[in-house]
């Protein structure tokens, strides 16, 4: 049958037997190849589900095990992703465990480059991720922008999936596209256990990514005190870490209006006297923190390397 939109009787009636019972679907069996506005088959939706019983019998009758729906995803893509209800964590499971049984391509990636590997650290079960490991999972896949499943699960705060991935042998130090690193990234989801466990395992704490910055320069960006005071107090990061532009992290904080962040770098020793800041928060029209940092001491009359106060820029 060819694509159908979402009021199609024959997806909806299909639709309503997946969802409750696998007998009640022998009826159905002509329509499973019918699609709905997503491309999605009813084995899509099965699998999404974990209508584990419904599965099995699109599967016994022919059902397409790797149809594409839209934005190239496959049935046990969908399989892989988060089940919230608690009783549909075993169904799960067995769904993408006969799915798999019936030819399903574990390492299909979509036109993003993602594949199951990775929708599972984003969001699934170990227990999945170690299922598909039996069957030849190629762990090393990358996204269109170059990254691993370890960046997925760092940044999604994943620690389950950050520790199994690294005790298969990922690359702690591995760069995407923008030069992140996994650690770049669990700072990024401020989670500091992962953080941590990266740390253990011989992350580079002097990573740059594409814009020459340190974790240091993003927690600064982010404003997460604890994770601000981890780098610097437990990892002794340089505070006063330079770009290849000059910016430090009290650029980063003052930039993103993190003034609780400001604060807490002057604090701990970061250098006052560097304006750029000032001109920054002048610059992008960022009143508050142009007026919370005259009140923290920054210099009015300085001049930047144009000649230009601050103030000049509130007026371009």
């Amino acid at each position: 049958m060819t694509k159908d939109n979402m009021s199609n009787p024959n997806f909806k009636k299909i639709l309503r037997e997946i969802h409750t019972t696998g007998d009640a679907i022998q009826s159905c069996i002509s329509l499973l190849d019918c699609r709905n506005n997503d491309n999605k088959t009813p084995l899509h939706e099965a699998a999404q589900f974990a209508r584990f019983e419904s599965v099995k019998l699109l599967l016994e009758h022919g059902a397409d095990v790797n149809a594409l729906k839209k934005a190239d995803w496959t049935p046990l893509m969908l399989a892989c992703t988060k089940i919230d209800e608690i009783e549909l964590d075993e169904n799960n499971y067995r769904t993408v465990e006969v799915l798999v049984r019936n030819g399903a391509a574990i390492n299909y990636g979509n036109k993003d480059g993602w594949t199951a590997l990775h929708l599972i650290t984003r969001e699934g079960d170990v227990r999945i991720l170690e299922l598909l490991l039996e069957h030849d999972l190629d762990v090393g896949r990358v996204t269109r922008n170059g990254r691993t499943a370890l960046h997925v699960s760092a940044l999604h705060g994943r620690l389950d999936m950050t520790k199994k991935l690294i005790d298969i042998g990922l690359d702690v130090n591995k760069k995407d596209s923008c030069g992140n690193t996994p650690l770049h990234e669990s700072v990024l989801s401020e989670n500091l256990e992962i953080v941590d466990v990266l740390v253990q395992n011989e992350a580079d704490l002097n990573c740059r990514n594409k814009s020459d910055f340190s974790i240091l320069h993003l927690a600064s960006c982010q404003g997460n005190i604890n994770v601000i005071q981890y780098i610097i107090s437990v990892l002794n990061a340089d505070i006063n870490v330079c770009t290849i532009n000059g910016f430090t992290p009290l650029h980063c904080a003052a930039r993103n209006k993190q003034l609780n962040a400001y604060e807490y770098l002057l604090l701990k020793g970061a250098n006052r006297t560097v304006q750029e800041p000032l001109h920054c928060a002048a610059r992008n029209k960022q009143l508050n923190a142009y007026e919370y940092l005259l009140l923290k001491g920054a210099n009015r009359t300085v001049q930047d390397k144009f000649g230009r106060l601050p103030a000049d820029y509130l007026l371009i």
